[in-house]
C-alpha cells in the first residue's frame, strides 16, 4: 500500500483492495476549500477547489474512470463565496461553484465564469444564459450534449410573444460556438384513450393546448413527450417523438396505458415541471398531469420503460394523494408490450400516508445491462422504498425500506448544491448521505459493507450511479479531506 503526495497540487492518491474497486485520496491546499464536484455517465470525475475569498485561486481537476488525472486547470475566476449566515454557516460560509460537464465530458460548462472548457482543460468564452443574452429569444429550459447547448423557447414578438404558437430551440455549437435557431414541429397524434379533461388537473392558459416536454437526450437525439390523462385517471397516453439536433423527426410512437382498479398518481419522476404549450410556455409551480409517470429509453429507441406511482383511491385533489404502489411497463421499439409489473407496497407509516406528490421522488436506473433500480423517497415523510428488478422479465429481485432522519441544514443550507447530505440511517452510524448514497448501498452490497465498516464520525457522502459503476465522494469534515471511490457492479 503506497501513497504518493503531489505537493504542487496538494493531491495524493491511494489504491488498495477493499470493498471499493478504486480509491483516490484528496487533500486540499492550505486556505483552499472544496467548491464542487460532478461525474459523467462514463465515469469522469470533476473536483473543484479554491480559496473562496480569492478570485485568482480556482483549481479544476478531472480524472478518468480509473482515477488517472486527465487535466488540471487554474483559473482567474469571477467566483466569490457567499457570506456567512445563521447556524453552522456563521463559521462555514456557503460555497458552490456552478459548472456542468457534458454527457461524456467532451466539454465542461463553467457557468460562474461564462466559459466552456474542452477535455484538455483549454477554455473559451461562452454565453451560457440563453434567457438573458439571446435578445430575440425567450428561453424556458435548456439541455447540453457533447456538441450542442440547446435552449428551448420561442421568439420574442413584442407584447404578443406569450401567444406564439411556434416553438424553437436555439442551438449553440460547442465546437465552433456558432449559433442557429431551429423551429420545432410537433406531429399530430390520434387520441387512443378517453381524454375528457379533469377539472382538478392544472392546465395551461388554453384548456385544449397541446404540451410537450423533454424527457431524455443523448448525443444523437432528444426525446419529447406529450401526455394525456383521462378524467378518471385510469388511462394515460404517451405520445413520444425523438428529434435529431437539426430538428428532424427520427421516430414517433404513441403508447396508451390503462390501470384496472387503480389510479395514476403524481410524483416527482422527472416530468411535469418543464412544459411547452402551443399557446405559451411555462414552468409549472405545481405538478401537472405530466407528473403521472416518465419514460426511460434503452439503447437507440430499442426499448421504452414507462414508470410511475399509483393509488387505489382517486383523490379529489390531484396534488394530494395516498400512494399504494408503483408500475413499470416495458415496450419494444414498435410500442408492443414486453412485460408489466404493478407492485403494491404496504407501508402505513410511510409510503401509504397522505402526502404531497411534489415531495416524493421516483428514481429509475438501468444498471449492469440487465437490472432496474427503482427508488421512491420522500424528504417530508422521511422514507425510501427501493426495488431491484430483472429488466428481461420484470420480476423483483429484492426490495428494502429505509427510514431516515434528516438534518435540514445539511440537506438544504450549509453547502447549497455543493455537497448536500442530511440523510442519516440507523444502520450506518455517524454517516450523512444524499439520497443517492443510500440507493447505491441498496444496489451494490460492496457499498453497504464499506459504509458499515467505517467507524469515524463526521463523514459525509454523495454518490453518482451509472450503468456500470457507482462513484462516491467522501468528506471528512474534521480534516477537510476528501476521498473518491469507485464500486463496480
Amino acid at each position: 500500500m503506497k501513497k504518493l503526495n503531489l505537493l504542487f497540487f496538494c493531491f495524493g492518491f491511494l489504491f488498495f483492495a477493499n470493498a471499493q474497486d478504486k480509491s483516490l485520496d484528496i487533500t486540499l491546499k492550505e486556505k483552499n476549500r472544496y467548491l464542487s464536484h460532478d461525474f459523467t455517465q462514463n465515469g469522469l470525475s470533476y473536483f473543484i477547489t479554491g480559496n473562496d475569498k480569492s478570485k485568482t485561486d480556482l483549481n479544476i481537476f478531472c480524472y478518468d474512470s480509473d482515477f488517472n488525472l486527465k487535466f488540471t486547470k487554474n483559473l482567474i475566476s469571477k467566483y466569490e463565496g457567499l457570506p456567512a449566515f445563521f447556524g453552522r454557516g456563521m463559521n462555514d460560509p456557503q460555497v458552490y461553484y456552478d459548472f456542468q460537464p457534458t454527457i461524456t465530458g467532451k466539454y465542461t460548462l463553467l457557468y460562474d465564469d461564462d466559459l466552456v472548457q474542452d477535455e484538455k482543460g483549454n477554455t473559451r468564452a461562452f454565453e451560457h444564459d440563453g434567457g438573458k443574452k439571446f435578445k430575440d429569444f425567450n428561453t424556458k429550459f435548456f439541455i447540453n450534449n457533447d456538441n450542442f447547448s440547446c435552449f428551448f423557447g420561442y421568439k420574442k414578438e413584442g407584447k404578443k410573444n406569450e401567444d406564439s404558437k411556434e416553438v424553437y430551440f436555439y442551438r449553440y455549437d460547442l465546437n465552433d460556438l456558432s449559433k442557429k435557431i431551429i423551429e420545432l414541429k410537433f406531429p399530430e397524434f390520434t387520441a387512443l384513450i378517453s381524454s375528457t379533461p379533469d377539472k382538478n388537473v392544472k392546465k395551461g392558459k388554453e384548456e385544449k393546448s397541446q404540451k410537450w416536454e423533454v424527457a431524455q437526450f443523448d448525443n444523437n437525439q432528444f426525446l419529447m413527450i406529450n401526455k394525456e390523462l383521462n378524467k378518471e385517471r385510469t388511462q394515460n397516453q404517451y405520445n413520444i417523438v425523438s428529434y435529431d439536433y437539426d430538428g428532424n423527426v427520427v421516430k414517433t410512437l404513441s403508447i396508451p396505458i390503462t390501470l384496472k382498479g387503480k389510479y395514476f398518481a403524481l410524483s416527482d419522476s422527472g416530468l411535469g415541471t418543464r412544459t411547452i404549450i402551443y399557446s405559451s410556455m411555462y414552468n409549472a409551480g405545481l405538478l401537472s398531469e405530466f407528473a403521472t409517470g416518465n419514460v426511460y429509453v434503452e439503447g437507440n429507441n430499442e426499448f421504452f420503460y414507462i414508470y410511475g406511482l399509483y393509488s387505489n383511491t382517486k383523490s379529489s385533489q390531484i396534488n394530494k394523494v395516498n400512494f399504494n404502489g408503483f408500475y413499470i411497463y416495458k415496450y419494444n421499439s414498435d410500442g408492443e408490450l414486453v412485460w408489466k409489473n404493478e407492485k403494491e407496497i404496504v407501508d402505513s407509516k410511510g409510503f401509504n400516508t397522505t402526502q404531497r406528490p411534489i415531495a416524493v421522488s421516483v428514481d429509475f436506473v438501468l444498471i449492469n445491462g440487465n437490472q432496474i433500480g427503482l427508488n421512491m423517497s420522500s424528504f417530508h415523510e422521511k422514507y425510501a422504498q427501493m426495488f431491484l428488478l430483472n429488466s428481461v422479465d420484470g420480476k423483483i429481485i429484492k426490495n428494502k425500506k429505509y427510514d431516515f432522519k434528516i438534518e435540514a441544514l445539511k440537506l438544504n443550507a450549509i453547502r447549497v448544491k455543493a455537497f448536500p447530505t442530511g440523510y442519516t440511517i440507523s444502520s450506518y452510524e455517524n454517516k450523512n448521505f444524499d439520497i443517492n448514497t443510500a440507493f447505491a448501498s441498496f444496489l451494490n452490497p460492496k457499498i453497504d459493507e464499506f459504509l458499515k465498516t467505517k467507524t469515524k464520525e463526521d463523514l459525509n457522502y454523495n454518490a453518482k450511479i451509472t450503468k456500470d459503476a457507482i462513484y462516491i465522494i467522501e468528506e471528512d469534515t474534521e480534516q477537510n479531506d476528501f476521498k473518491l471511490l469507485k464500486f463496480k457492479f
